[in-house]
């Protein structure tokens, strides 16, 4: 007799931490052909070197190879066991990095999403488990905007390198943690045309409200992202700043 789905938990599923993303407005992606673009981004990011910083003398290791990416259609999904060294970091970076990527595009690429720890089983073609369900309603429901949440059941405090939080999170509107795209260096440059692109969305949007609301978000944002990066660079040593 087969094993039951109830033996699933001691066998099969590892307890990970999972970001859950959905790339807003992709079907006009497809029509575009950013598609390409895209695809790219992911190869390089599976490509990354091994990133290193060192906080007290401890040297951390960042290693992308450690992470896992599952893409399908208008869904990112990016996941590692959390039993690895520096997990939580690796996560936060990984999709800080994803994030950075896609709105570097000729025409920038927004996700919305939400980073969980709980049970997933992945073999092959196949995923599933709690972490999907649970980030798949955190991204949902709770989200909303343009952006991408650490569910409140990880202590980041705790878990997380304080240089990749002060560096990588904001505490948006609803006190939760977000991701921030890791592009610290040019940030000002960056944001000017981000700012721009997304005024240029809210003229092509105006009378939809649904998909002005999530652009006024962005611009709300980014309007504050170089207050943000300011206030925490005097904290970060220029070392630790040019491994970013």
């Amino acid at each position: 007799m087969g094993k039951s789905v109830s033996n699933f938990n001691e066998i099969n599923y590892q307890d990970c931490y999972v970001a859950f993303m959905d790339i807003l407005g992709f079907q006009d992606i497809v029509e575009k052909r950013e598609c390409d673009q895209i695809l790219d981004v992911f190869h390089q990011i599976k490509g990354s070197k091994i990133k290193k910083a060192t906080m007290n003398g401890e040297e951390l290791d960042l290693r992308f190879d450690k992470v896992h990416f599952y893409i399908m259609s208008d869904t990112i999904i990016i996941y590692i066991n959390s039993s690895e060294k520096n997990a939580l970091d690796m996560i936060v970076e990984s999709t800080s990095l994803t994030l950075s990527h896609l709105t570097k595009l000729k025409n920038p690429v927004f996700v919305r999403g939400a980073v969980i720890k709980n049970k997933l089983f992945c073999q092959n073609d196949v995923m599933f488990g709690p972490a999907i369900t649970e980030a798949y309603r955190l991204e949902k429901e709770v989200a909303i905007y343009p952006r991408v949440i650490i569910s409140r059941k990880i202590n980041c405090n705790e878990s997380l390198n304080p240089i990749i939080g002060n560096l990588l999170l904001y505490v948006d509107f609803d006190r939760y943690n977000c991701i921030e795209n890791n592009n610290v260096k040019n940030f000002k440059n960056d944001n000017e045309r981000l700012i721009t692109y997304i005024d240029s969305m809210l003229i092509k949007y105006d009378n939809v409200q649904r998909i002005k609301e999530k652009y006024l978000y962005l611009k709300r944002h980014y309007m504050h992202v170089n207050d943000l990066i300011e206030k925490v660079k005097p904290t970060i040593s220029k070392d630790v700043l040019d491994e970013l």
